[in-house]
């Protein structure tokens, strides 16, 4: 008998024939997974171990392999069986070393009279010469899958592995994916710099490390960055004026492939390096961001040693202060410029801008904190000349009409994008000053109402004819029923934003605007995407209405606090029924557990964006994920009540989870 822990005769087991561990391992599991304490173990038991621990490792279960094997060494640990499965099992796992100590104990322990004795020694024989064997996959492996791997591996490890040995050197640094982009804060050593240069397209340097600044400058100056297209320098100390031409030597060096160049120089308390310097150097450059804390006077240089068109045709240009007459010699150097920001302007800017620039497209004057899109089309022969977009500041502080409007006017045949801040403030009579404006091209148009109430009927007047605007962003309006009034006249819009608007009186009017469009079931433009933000005009009422467009597809809801609880709802529940694939609720108190978990009922929602929402838990959140079938992407900002553990869950049923603080 075995000990008290088993209750039947050993010799009442039968065990199954060897093959069934290979082909019914989990019966054979299952059926034999029984405590074993006794000393007095059987061959036939051991076997059954032995069997049982095989069947564990072919299955990928081995550290319960390893216990089951252990089990033999412990009730019979003179007996070769237990050391020789568990050998075998760390072999299978390429754990050669933990084989060979599991060989080595079983040399000590097991008597040489042992059938199986001379296995220990052949066997540890094996693990060693499998050990001693290194096999290098970055050699053998095809370069496209190195550089699959390589290009995932942080730089840190890539700088290491070019270390290894020439065969690695050589495939590494023939990754051309892993070494696009470079920065000092991560390459520092000057002979990695040297090694690296040639693959870099993209190098950014920014540490304020004179040393390694000094390192890059050699590797440059040595002709080592042959493919370089982009580069940012952010200067955080102040180089002597004897060393700034030879600086600009070395830069010059990279003229013939370089083509864009941002050039920080906020951490220095005067400029040190001008505009002409930067356009001297650079004759082909195309592409210009130049920020400084000094005033345009004192860093734009000596334009007079400018070649005369310049090829720049994309610049920003950031500085404390910029004046019409600073600016204009810089400008009429470079008459292919196509796209411009500026920042720090006064009032005599755009006269220099209009009068210099024939080739201008996009315009950007005084846009801090307001995105301005990149140029998206080459260059190209241009059979007609004018402005497709122009954009002022984003928020309060908004700029003169009467600065901005007369370039508006000479532009309105061919303006598409037209972002406009703009004040009345002494000017009474701009309406009758600009009867004659019309914005009969614009595709997307954004403007802030004014306390004057002259802004918005303005430029509502100028699109009364445009067929084709497709979006609208209006903040700060004081005349919801006259914008209503406007939009309803038009040709359905595909994107609004209503933001800012303090005011409670248009809620019927709205309501009309909603219910019109989706009444209008015409294929022809539909109306996918609607924002509303800090609306004291949006309530109950103007949801329900906008829940019945069936083609909405994008909405963002902030801060509305004249909608209900009910109000939402109703909305949520209504919106099981349309193609909305993304929602961003922001700062909705009226949003709680069972509001989102409404969400769930969208067939297409594929984004939930969520931010401070101080009633949403974790109930919520892991509802909503569970409920969403194709949900792609949580986004989490501020929801203080959602802790790490629904997170964690969310994280598991979805692709994507953002979390921001």
């Amino acid at each position: 008998m075995v000990g008290d822990s088993i209750s039947f005769p050993i010799h009442t087991l039968h065990v199954n024939p060897m093959e069934c561990a290979f082909t019914h391992g989990d019966k054979t599991i299952d059926k034999h997974n029984l405590p074993v304490t006794s000393m007095d173990m059987t061959q036939q038991l051991v076997a059954l171990l032995d069997n049982r621990a095989h069947a564990l490792g072919v299955q990928g279960k081995f550290e319960a392999a390893v216990k089951v094997a252990q089990q033999i060494i412990v009730h019979m640990p003179t007996l070769s069986t237990g050391y020789i499965r568990i050998a075998n099992l760390y072999r299978m796992q390429g754990m050669q070393r933990h084989a060979i100590d599991a060989y080595a104990a079983g040399l000590h322990s097991v008597s040489p009279d042992d059938p199986r004795y001379l296995h220990l020694g052949d066997g540890m024989a094996g693990a060693k010469q499998q050990a001693e064997k290194r096999i290098d996959f970055v050699g053998l492996l095809p370069v496209e899958i190195v550089e699959d791997i390589v290009t995932l591996l942080p730089t840190e490890y890539r700088l290491r592995s070019l270390q290894v040995s020439k065969t690695w050197r050589k495939k590494v640094l023939e990754c051309a994916r892993a070494w696009r982009e470079c920065n000092d804060y991560d390459v520092t050593d000057a002979s990695m710099i040297a090694q690296v240069a040639p693959h870099v397209k993209h190098l950014t340097i920014g540490t304020g490390n004179e040393q390694t600044w000094s390192d890059y400058l050699i590797s440059i100056m040595e002709g080592h960055f042959t493919k370089i297209r982009s580069f940012h320098l952010t200067v955080k100390f102040l180089p002597s004026k004897e060393n700034i031409d030879s600086t600009m030597v070395a830069l010059s060096r990279m003229d013939s492939t370089l083509t864009k160049l941002e050039l920080n120089l906020g951490g220095t308390q005067n400029t040190p390096i001008t505009l002409s310097h930067v356009l001297l150097a650079f004759p082909r450059l195309k592409s210009l961001i130049y920020t400084t804390t000094s005033r345009l006077v004192e860093s734009i240089g000596n334009t007079s040693l400018l070649d005369e068109n310049h090829e720049l045709v994309d610049m920003e240009l950031d500085s404390k202060y910029i004046a019409g007459k600073d600016i204009l010699p810089l400008l009429q150097k470079c008459r292919h410029m196509r796209r411009l920001l500026l920042n720090g302007c006064n009032t005599t800017v755009l006269h220099a801008v209009d009068m210099s620039c024939p080739a201008l497209e996009i315009l950007g004057y005084n846009t801090r904190g307001n995105h301005v899109p990149e140029l998206t089309q080459p260059t190209r022969q241009r059979t007609t000349f004018g402005l497709r977009e122009f954009y002022t500041k984003n928020g309060s502080d908004p700029e003169f009409a009467a600065i901005i409007l007369p370039l508006i006017r000479k532009n309105m045949a061919t303006l598409k994008t037209v972002y406009m801040n703009i004040s009345a403030w002494g000017l009474h009579e701009l309406s009758s000053m600009y009867a004659d404006l019309r914005l009969d091209s614009v595709d997307k148009l954004t403007f802030w109402g004014d306390d004057s109430g002259i802004i918005q009927p303005l430029i509502l007047r100028s699109i009364s004819s445009c067929t084709t605007l497709s979006h609208l962003s209006v903040s700060a309006s004081h005349d919801i029923p006259g914008l209503v009034d406007a939009l309803t006249a038009l040709p359905r819009l595909e994107s609004l934003e209503l933001s800012h608007i303090w005011s409670s009186v248009g809620c019927t009017y709205l309501v009309r605007l909603f219910d019109a469009y989706a009444e209008d079931t015409r294929n022809i433009r539909p109306f996918r995407t609607i924002s509303l933000g800090y609306c004291y005009v949006v309530t109950d009422a103007v949801l329900a209405a906008l829940s019945k467009i069936r083609s909405l597809e994008n909405i963002t809801l902030s801060n509305l606090r004249n909608v209900s609880t009910r109000g939402i709802d109703a909305f949520m529940n209504e919106l099981s029924n349309t193609g909305t694939a993304n929602i961003s609720l922001i700062e909705m108190d009226s949003i709680m557990d069972d509001q989102l978990i409404a969400l769930g009922k969208m067939e297409r929602l594929r984004s939930i964006n969520l931010d401070e929402l101080k009633n949403v838990t974790d109930y919520g959140i892991t509802e909503v994920v569970n409920e969403a079938q194709v949900l792609r992407k949580l986004t989490l900002t501020r929801c203080n009540s959602v802790t790490l553990r629904a997170i964690a869950h969310a994280k598991q049923k979805i692709k994507a989870v953002v979390v921001n603080e």
